[in-house]
């Protein structure tokens, strides 16, 4: 069983749910103020932690008040916090506009872009082994990103990446990675492809993103054909795709199949982190040597189960809590 080593961001979220998003210029009124710690990277750690995963966190928070605070929740969590920079000046803020169960965010970056990339590299090096999952997101810069992937990559360890915020990515980046797991936007942005779902439920975008994860498989062949390695980056994995489809549920894309997982109805009174959420469980649940297939389920009962509550890390359940709640409502399983 490997650990699961989440390179990302740390920000505190400033929350304000209000009746309608404003218009340019327009000021309305809003209600139920909540300051509460996320950002991506943070949100992932304490959601993989919360699944049973011991986490390590690569990452930074500012010498403002924000960033003991950020530490102290993290490791309350039980995320390992001794690889968090404390860099000169702010931490990451995130404004989220909540408004009939959809948001909008406004981000900061603060520390998470002055995060020195020797050191977390260095970091990151020590921390992985073999076994072990790297996850990370698109929250911190992009030369520190996409040089964690490849030094990953390298040790053997298995590579879970969240393109989010959506920026672009080379076909060899993305053959060291295991997943990429993106949702409807993300999956627009990176390849031209909207996915949606028909009557049938089943997603008529299907096939071109099974062309996507084909040739990202023919990189990943070639890179390893070119280091006399071909047994290191298994076609299997460094195809998969893993498109979240919100209410709809999501799919795994690989180069021989499509797998469909529905969602779960709750009384949704919040999204934020339910991304995260999924994202987190996910990697947990794979460092622990769980079936891609149930792993994909645990996540998805997960996700559903933050969106019952309002924040970001204050939403994420505990891996009893998923339990007891779906124990006697039973799951969806995947169709093809």
């Amino acid at each position: 069983m490997g650990h699961v080593v989440v390179l990302g961001s740390i920000n505190m979220d400033v929350s304000i749910e209000c009746d309608r998003m404003p218009h340019e210029g327009e000021t309305i009124n809003g209600s139920h103020l909540l300051m509460s710690p996320g950002g991506k990277g943070a949100n992932q750690a304490v959601a993989a932690a919360r699944a049973g995963a011991c986490v390590q966190m690569i990452g930074a928070v500012g010498s403002d008040a924000f960033g003991s605070v950020l530490c102290e929740s993290l490791a309350q969590a039980g995320v390992a916090t001794q690889l968090i920079a404390v860099t000169p000046g702010s931490s990451g803020v995130a404004v989220v506009l909540r408004s009939h169960q959809n948001n909008r965010i406004i981000i900061e970056h603060g520390a998470n872009y002055a995060l020195d990339e020797t050191r977390a590299l260095r970091d990151l090096n020590a921390a992985l082994t073999p076994h072990d999952v790297l996850l990370i997101q698109f929250e911190c810069s992009k030369s520190l990103v996409e040089a964690a992937i490849t030094t990953a990559h390298a040790k053997g360890c298995r590579v879970i990446v969240n393109p989010s915020p959506a920026r672009s990515m080379s076909r060899e980046l993305m053959a060291a990675c295991d997943v990429l797991c993106l949702n409807e936007t993300e999956c627009e942005q990176l390849f031209g492809i909207t996915p949606t779902i028909d009557e049938n439920g089943t997603c008529p975008e299907a096939r071109a993103l099974q062309e996507v994860a084909k040739c990202i498989c023919a990189v990943a062949q070639d890179s390893a054909s070119e280091k006399n390695t071909p047994n290191n980056v298994p076609c299997s994995s460094s195809c998969s795709l893993l498109v979240t489809l919100g209410a709809a549920g999501s799919m795994r894309v690989t180069s021989q199949n499509v797998m469909y997982q529905p969602s779960f109805a709750v009384h949704v009174q919040d999204t934020t982190a339910a991304g995260d959420t999924f994202v987190g469980y996910l990697a947990a649940c794979l460092a622990a040597d769980m079936p891609f297939e149930q792993a994909q389920l645990r996540a998805s009962y997960a996700a559903a189960l933050a969106t019952t509550k309002v924040g970001a890390q204050l939403s994420i359940p505990t891996k009893q809590e998923v339990e007891a709640y779906f124990s006697t409502k039973g799951g969806t399983t995947q169709k093809e």
